[in-house]
């Protein structure tokens, strides 16, 4: 927050973050190379509004065109990502839309989480948006 007081979204800022992470894992374990960290940028919310169909899921009101006429956010359009800079509060404000609650609670990510398919992972890797979701993929991916 010290960082981005404007609270815009800095691909820098967040780079730095990754390479502070790097370094440590480098230069304090053991075995530095069995260790794959990686991040969600802009909290795992952001690759819940990527995969913008699941909220229609939760409750059929919550379609895009309606979360774009209330909060004025095309989740079709933009990478959540890079221009979101706290998502967990854009989800929140989608249940808000329906009379729910979101208060980013285990129950509440994995009542999301409990939603998606396997078809819904690949359409977020095909589209252009939140690329470390992909990158977080190709690490746990094995090929069958």
């Amino acid at each position: 927050r010290e960082q981005a007081p404007t609270r815009d979204i800095d691909e820098d800022i967040n780079q730095k973050f990754i390479n502070g992470a790097d370094q440590i894992i480098q230069g304090q374990a053991r075995e530095p190379n069995n260790i794959k960290m990686k991040f969600a940028i802009m909290e795992t919310e952001a690759w819940f509004l990527g995969l913008h169909e699941i909220f229609e899921r939760l409750d059929s009101r919550l379609t895009t065109d309606f979360i774009n006429q209330e909060l004025g956010i095309n989740l079709m359009d933009i990478d959540p990502e890079t221009t979101i800079f706290h998502p967990a509060n854009v989800v929140e404000a989608i249940y808000n839309l329906v009379g729910n609650s979101y208060d980013k609670k285990r129950g509440d990510i994995e009542a999301i989480a409990s939603l998606l398919t396997k078809k819904d992972y690949e359409a977020l890797l095909a589209r252009d948006k939140c690329s470390s979701f992909n990158i977080f993929h190709e690490t746990i991916f094995i090929p069958t």
